[in-house]
């Protein structure tokens, strides 16, 4: 994936948070991808600021 500026931000955004693809995960593996996506979006936050 090409960086690019993100308006939003206003510099280039390329963060690959590899995480796994839940589908046709358990319900606690899918829960689970969930709480790292809150994690990364609260972090992502928190580095904007």
């Amino acid at each position: 994936m090409q960086k690019s500026d993100c308006r939003s931000i206003g510099k280039a955004f390329d963060d690959n948070w590899g995480l796994d693809d839940p589908t046709g995960k358990s319900h606690e593996e899918f829960t689970e991808i969930i709480s790292q996506i809150e994690l990364k979006i609260k972090n992502l936050i928190d580095r904007m600021k």
